[in-house]
């Protein structure tokens, strides 16, 4: 209910059931698009299991859906099974307006700490073995303030346009950083 749709999931197994699943089927209905898109239809997806259960070389991890269908109650065009495209690369623009304290300046962390982390030296022991775009032993120069506002905008489809407020919601998340968009 708090998604807004209804959810129906079939599985089918091997052996009339006795076996293992093999594939599955969930119907979407209601605001299947989204809680901030007032649009209502169906969304249908299809996921195999065959490439986890084959015996040589079988996948490990998350299985992505083998097919989707959606349909909009108002789209004029008839409904069709689309199947996974190759993942496409999208620009974004992110913009931030407005400060708020970042987690580091709500707990009391100063300049002081900032500089005897500069001045720190790691022997060698100590060091990350991972290599990382964001170093894990500098703070970033704005590391006192958050931006109260990030403002999303370049996808093409609508998905994440919007703006998103600091939820200010302490000890949620990783450094209570949670922004959320308007509905």
């Amino acid at each position: 209910r708090k998604e807004g749709k209804w959810q129906l999931i079939y599985g089918a197994w091997e052996d009339f059931g006795k076996g293992r699943q093999v594939a599955e089927i969930r119907v979407d209905i209601g605001r299947v698009f989204g809680l901030q898109c007032p649009d209502v239809g169906f969304a249908g997806f299809l996921r195999c299991f065959g490439p986890a259960l084959r015996h040589k070389e079988p996948h490990r991890g998350i299985l992505s859906d083998s097919a989707q269908i959606s349909y909009k109650l108002d789209q004029m065009e008839e409904p069709c099974w689309e199947l996974p495209a190759s993942p496409k690369t999208c620009k974004l623009t992110l913009a931030g307006q407005g400060e708020v304290a970042s987690q580091r300046v709500q707990a009391g962390i100063t300049e002081k700490a900032a500089d005897a982390l500069k001045k720190h030296k790691i022997t060698k022991q100590f060091e990350i073995p991972i290599k990382s775009r964001n170093p894990l032993l500098k703070y970033h120069k704005h590391w006192k303030t958050w931006p109260k506002e990030i403002v999303v905008s370049g996808d093409s489809k609508n998905r994440v346009n919007g703006t998103y407020h600091y939820a200010g919601c302490n000890h949620t998340v990783v450094l209570s950083a949670l922004w959320r968009r308007d509905a």
